[in-house]
């Protein structure tokens, strides 16, 4: 789960920023969702590129590994990204595969939507 210290752009800008990065990375359809009553949107994928592929949230023109909210994806995940509206605020959520094989993957998200849907709290 990450965030900027500073103001962020809104969450579909978020979205639409992490979308529009190389081809190293396919995404399924975005949905939207809410979690811990905020809306957001949510986006599954995987990664393609053969070196994996760097998630760059918040900092703009970065080229990827140098910037402070780098994430890096290995070749051949799976992940989710929600990216959630708290208050003004985006806030994006990345889960990754790993090691777990598609079905193993899509079970632990569906397990772990609902436990960050139960447990994720934004107090202010």
């Amino acid at each position: 789960m990450e965030t900027a210290f500073g103001p962020t752009p809104s969450a579909p800008a978020i979205l639409a920023r992490l979308r529009s990065g190389r081809a190293e990375a396919v995404y399924e359809k975005t949905r939207r969702v809410a979690l811990a009553g905020f809306p957001g949107w949510q986006v599954d994928g995987r990664v393609v590129g053969s070196s994996g592929h760097v998630f760059v949230p918040f900092t703009p023109g970065s080229g990827g590994e140098r910037a402070p909210d780098a994430f890096m994806g290995g070749s051949g995940e799976r992940f989710r990204l929600i990216v959630l509206d708290v208050r003004g605020k985006s806030v994006v959520l990345f889960l990754e595969s790993v090691k777990l094989r598609p079905q193993a993957f899509h079970a632990f998200t569906t397990m772990a939507d609902r436990v960050v849907g139960e447990s994720l709290e934004f107090p202010g």
